[in-house]
């Protein structure tokens, strides 16, 4: 079973998750932060914040007599919550990852040789920091990936709360960043914030003409760390 973690304390944004999946889908559970936590991450303090106030939890679940085998982190950035788990849980048919290393992950298989990804997300204090994440994530793939294949991080000004929010104009503001990295190369877009989970057709519909050749690929984090993780304990 995969536990999928939303570190915030904002419900909603673990209902959105969850709408990815069909209701028949098995082997997943869903976490919501505890009160204590965040209502929102919006820095490295909050993120830190989150896994301090969600680990007690976690730890729980894992000592019951069915475990999870392995932990999805819904947050977009380098999230502390999976270096903890990663070091606290010493089993070797645990896996843990974060959204923002498997939309990367995904993103590198998707694109051609020479080709480039980018990620949308949303407020602009996220663009240095995820172009850290992105380039540490490529790092650590070394061989897999061309180190200069990052197009780029584009925030869209939006809140996490208001990637839904018809009144915010979510959807303009993120086809417009898309398309700003894919007039930089980009072949591969990720949805850089797990509350933009459920807009990828949205945005691929922004980005793809009727017309091209080949499509720009746009990529839900939390649906390609569930990928990645089913795969991974297949093989443990």
């Amino acid at each position: 079973m995969i536990l999928v973690v939303n570190p915030n304390s904002s419900q909603s944004i673990t209902d959105n998750v969850k709408s990815l999946f069909g209701p028949d889908e098995g082997g997943l559970e869903f976490m919501t932060g505890p009160s204590s936590s965040p209502k929102t991450i919006d820095d490295e303090e909050d993120a830190m914040k989150s896994a301090v106030a969600c680990m007690p939890e976690i730890i729980d679940r894992m000592n019951k007599p069915e475990p999870p085998s392995g932990v999805l982190v819904a947050c977009y950035s380098d999230h502390p919550l999976v270096q903890m788990l990663q070091k606290e849980i010493d089993r070797p048919d645990f896996h843990v990852l974060g959204i923002l290393d498997a939309s990367v992950i995904s993103a590198v298989k998707h694109i051609k040789p020479g080709e480039k990804f980018g990620i949308v997300t949303t407020g602009k204090q996220w663009e240095p920091l995820l172009t850290d994440g992105a380039l540490r994530v490529l790092d650590e793939i070394d061989g897999e990936a061309e180190p200069d294949c990052l197009a780029g991080v584009v925030g869209t000004g939006l809140g996490v709360l208001e990637c839904h929010d018809e009144s915010k104009d979510p959807k303009t503001l993120m086809a417009e960043a898309a398309k700003e990295l894919v007039a930089k190369g980009a072949k591969a877009i990720c949805l850089g914030c797990a509350g933009m989970s459920g807009l990828d057709v949205i945005v691929s519909e922004a980005v793809n003409e009727k017309d091209m050749p080949e499509k720009v690929v746009v990529i839900d984090g939390v649906k390609a760390g569930v990928e990645i993780l089913r795969a991974r304990l297949s093989h443990s």
